[in-house]
């Protein structure tokens, strides 16, 4: 069989060449391997998935008013639109938060915001943490006093009405030098 091949030697030149069936085989193989793998969908598009939360800090501010600082970047490769937002936060499972908001907003694709909520705090979680980190912890409770476990469940609605569930947990610390303020 006779193959055309360009040459490497200068351009426009096409000589002819002779190969063995063996070669010609192979050649063969490696052009249709190229081509099909030419011819795949390319990396998949991400959507449909959940943000990440993340806790960005609390704060406690006059009186029972809280603020509360949410991070969620969105992972899709989609545009993530919500409407409303639904918080519960626990401290050492006494609950802290339970409210609700507008927040319309859109997450670009791959991108990142900080909502930032102000709600009434609850008695029992304003008084943990009244005990844990206004007063001074005894020699015995060490350094355990001086962080709390917490717990956020956000319901996320979308400008259709659906809605979806998210779960965030840790340990709240406070910052150092700024009174009522937690990380």
């Amino acid at each position: 069989m006779i193959w055309v091949m360009m040459s490497t030697w200068g351009y426009g030149m096409i000589r002819v060449v002779n190969m063995p069936l063996r070669a010609q085989t192979i050649v063969l193989l490696f052009v249709v391997v190229l081509l099909s793998t030419a011819c795949g969908s390319g990396a998949r598009e991400i959507r449909g998935e959940l943000p990440l939360v993340r806790f960005e800090g609390l704060e406690l501010t006059d009186g029972e008013a809280v603020r509360l600082g949410i991070g969620l970047r969105n992972v899709n490769d989609r545009v993530l639109v919500l409407q409303d937002l639904k918080v519960r936060f626990t401290v050492e499972d006494q609950l802290l938060i339970d409210t609700s908001t507008t927040v319309n907003i859109d997450i670009s694709a791959r991108g990142r915001e900080v909502v930032s909520l102000r709600a009434t705090g609850q008695v029992d979680g304003l008084a943990l943490l009244n005990d844990r980190f206004e007063s001074t912890p005894t020699l015995s409770a060490g350094a355990a006093a001086r962080n709390a476990a917490w717990r956020m469940e956000l319901t996320l609605i979308d400008a259709d009405g659906g809605e979806s569930e998210v779960k965030a947990s840790g340990f709240l610390h406070p910052v150092p030098g700024r009174s009522r303020q937690f990380r």
